[in-house]
């Protein structure tokens, strides 16, 4: 279980590297040192597993008719929501607009899926 939590930490900080490299209106102040820089990531890649396994579920107990009605395209909505609120709680982390957070929710999808697929 601790391998399993850490995997998806990790992937979730190389997911932000990767919508970071992808995205010019995302930017995270990265340290001085490497240590520093490890630690901003890995703050992210924490705080994204925490939303993403403790405040995903009950968003998608309380929207289900949206998600019904929306044919599940509204979980997009929800991705973004959480990102936008590690964006909130990192001041290291800064997201342009609404269409860069769509970007990066898209990007950090893709990759936690494509990590998990294999």
């Amino acid at each position: 279980m601790i391998v399993k939590t850490l995997s998806h930490i990790l992937v979730n900080a190389a997911a932000f590297y990767a919508a970071q490299y992808f995205i010019d209106g995302i930017t995270i102040e990265q340290g001085t040192t490497l240590q520093q820089t490890l630690l901003i990531f890995g703050l992210l890649g924490t705080l994204l597993w925490l939303g993403n396994s403790i405040l995903r579920p009950i968003l998608k107990i309380l929207t289900f008719p949206v998600i019904i009605i929306t044919f599940g395209l509204f979980n997009v909505i929800l991705s973004m929501l959480i990102i936008w609120g590690v964006d909130i709680l990192v001041p290291q982390l800064q997201i342009a607009g609404f269409l860069d957070l769509l970007w990066a929710t898209l990007i950090i999808s893709l990759v936690s899926s494509l990590f998990f697929f294999i």
